[in-house]
This record gives structure tokens, sequence and C-alpha cells, in this order.
């Protein structure tokens, strides 16, 4: 084997390598998704205190955060359906908050009426005031205002169906 061939085997095995550090952590988040990965999920236990916002006594409270502009969000838009015909269809100890990190609430509550969305309330609020660094974020509050679950992203189908699943048994208990 010549120097060349010797010095082109290992360009190769070097080039192969940096791409695997620079892709490594979608390549982790995509092979193995971890819910302590998920930063809003660090979030679980304390409470939430939006401004002008009370949680009512044995009441659950879903909270979205999001923006019109969030690509994840309006790819979201068709489990919010779901998610609002749940809370719709309950016996009425869910209630389903929009909180828009946008500088005013108009353009999310444009998106939510054009697909049939109708949270109780939709309020304006930022990053720093929900504690979050993105969108979508879901919270699952308990009466107090204490986040019970807290789900970051884009759900997975996995994710969706627990939510359902847990907002079901809350609305029976």
């Amino acid at each position: 084997m010549s120097k060349l061939e010797k010095a082109s085997y290992v360009s190769i095995i070097l080039v192969c390598a940096a791409a695997l550090v620079c892709l490594w952590p979608t390549l982790k988040a995509t092979l193995h998704p971890l819910k302590h990965d998920d930063p809003a999920s660090l979030l679980v236990g304390q409470k939430l205190d939006l401004p002008g916002v009370s949680w009512a006594a044995g009441t659950t409270t879903v909270v979205i955060a999001m923006s019109s502009r969030c690509p994840f969000c309006l790819a979201s838009l068709p489990f919010y359906e779901r998610l609002s015909s749940t809370v719709e269809q309950g016996g009425g100890r869910i209630s389903l908050l929009v909180a828009s990190v946008e500088a005013d609430a108009t353009g999310v509550t444009a998106v939510l009426s054009q697909h049939g969305i109708r949270p109780s309330r939709i309020v304006q609020s930022s990053f720093a005031g929900l504690k979050i660094h993105g969108t979508p974020t879901i919270f699952v509050l308990d009466s107090s205002g204490t986040i019970s679950h807290a789900f970051g992203g884009r759900l997975r189908s996995a994710e969706e169906r627990e939510l359902l699943q847990l907002l079901r048994e809350a609305d029976r208990s």
C-alpha cells in the first residue's frame, strides 16, 4: 500500500469521525428519544405563574405554548384539534389554555380559529415567563398551577396517546 493510499484512508476515517461528532446529538435524539433529555420535563413539580391567570380548583389545565410562525407548532395542529375535542367532550374538569409567545396573540388566535381549535383562553406570554426555550411546549397543571407533566417539541404518536389518555383519566377522577 502506497503512502497516498494510506493518507486517503486516514482522511476518510477522519472525515467520518468528524461527521459523527457533528451529527451525534441528532442521531442520539432520533435513535434513543429519552424523556429526561426534554428540558420541559425539568419543570415538573414547579408552579407556573401566568399574569392574569388563576388556576381553577378541581380543574386540570393543559397549557400549549406556541407561535404562529413555529413550523413544529403548525405541524402539531392536527393533534391540537384532537386535544381540543377531547377537552370539549369531557366532563368539564379540564380546561385548555394557549400561551402565545409572540408580541401579541393575534397570529396564534387566527391559526387556532382556522383549525377549529377553541381553547378556554388565549394569553400572551414569553419564553422566560413560561420558563421554556422553544415551542411547542405542553404543560399539564393541577388545580394549584403545579406542572404535573411536560412535553417539549413536536410530540411523537406515543406521546400524543399518553397525553390524551392522561386527560381522559383526569376528567374521570
